[in-house]
């Protein structure tokens, strides 16, 4: 049984018409997705505490992290686009 939310990600579709404006919307999605996932784990903390769970690992439980922030990444590759353009 699954409880978080998978980030999403850009299909081949899109990523061929791909745009800053696209990658930050991508980007917010998935900070909310973050934002619930982070919710679930905080409640789920506080119910494991609560019913006295033997062992404290599941303190150091965390939601999982956005692996990639697509805004930065498409940043990046136009500035390298912009040297190797000037460098030729």
């Amino acid at each position: 049984m699954k409880y978080l939310e998978d980030y999403v990600n850009p299909s081949t579709d899109q990523l061929q018409h791909w745009t800053l404006e696209s990658a930050k919307e991508f980007d917010a999605l998935n900070k909310e997705i973050f934002k619930r996932n982070q919710l679930l784990v905080r409640k789920a903390k506080a119910v494991l505490a609560a019913v006295g769970c033997p062992g404290q690992a599941y303190s150091q439980i965390n939601a999982p992290a956005v692996q990639v922030e697509y805004a930065r990444v498409l940043r990046e590759q136009i500035e390298r686009d912009k040297e190797a353009a000037s460098m030729e």
